[in-house]
């Protein structure tokens, strides 16, 4: 996440960072949004109904989704930029969603400890990664 975050500040060190997630305290999001508070850049979470009971970071703001629009779709709109760490199904689609809009993309792939790690996607890549 950091390498992503100093591209990211290299590239545009005079623009507003925001980063935008799931509103959730697990995973990639917690490292993101930490990442996010030490570097004093906004957070922002999007509240996805299948994480509603998880543990929540304390983001800077939290976008509530009209009852006829869907929260991916809105996530997808804030974003201008998509960094993928690790993941796989979901993740891919997503960096290929971005890919037909244009949107610039940071990917990096890692493999996932299967005794503490919570994303199922990520636990999905890592036995791939081990299955021969």
């Amino acid at each position: 996440m950091r390498k992503a975050f100093d591209k990211i500040e290299k590239k545009y060190p005079r623009r507003k960072k925001e980063v935008v997630g799931k509103s959730i305290d697990l995973g990639i999001y917690a490292i993101a949004y930490r990442e996010a508070v030490r570097r004093k850049w906004k957070t922002i979470g999007v509240p996805y109904q299948e994480f509603e009971n998880a543990r929540k970071f304390p983001v800077s703001e939290i976008v509530q989704v009209a009852n006829d629009y869907s929260t991916y779709s809105l996530f997808f709109e804030m974003i201008d930029i998509l960094v993928r760490v690790g993941g796989l199904y979901r993740a891919k689609d997503e960096v290929n969603e971005a890919k037909r809009a244009n949107k610039e993309i940071y990917e990096f792939n890692v493999k996932a400890d299967l005794r503490t790690i919570l994303d199922i996607d990520a636990i999905q890549e890592s036995r791939n990664s081990y299955v021969r």
